[in-house]
């Protein structure tokens, strides 16, 4: 049984930490290895001046682990607004879910 996931990730007001959010990404997984979950969404439309202080996202998967991962890697190129590093300085994420008792 899937459930939709709703995610709050609250970056902040908007200022010169701002663009080290950008490009972020949320992966749903059953374990703490990124590459073992589901991309549930990825930044590639904010910019400083759209990216509210609260991001609402609802994930239609399930798992154990909400992971918020942002990155800039050497030889790619990233819009200009983007910080040089990425860094994670988030001000609060919630998280809310139903329980499945049935695998219990």
């Amino acid at each position: 049984m899937s459930t939709c996931v709703p995610i709050h990730v609250t970056p902040g007001l908007s200022n010169g930490f701002t663009l080290r959010f950008l490009g972020f990404s949320l992966y749903i997984s059953n374990t703490t290895d990124k590459t073992q979950g589901t991309l549930c969404f990825k930044d590639s439309t904010y910019a400083a001046n759209t990216i509210p202080p609260v991001v609402n996202v609802t994930c239609p998967v399930h798992g154990q682990y909400v992971i918020y991962y942002n990155e800039r890697l050497t030889g790619v190129t990233y819009p200009s607004e983007y910080s040089t590093y990425a860094f994670n300085e988030l001000c609060e994420v919630e998280v809310y879910g139903k329980l499945n008792f049935s695998n219990i």
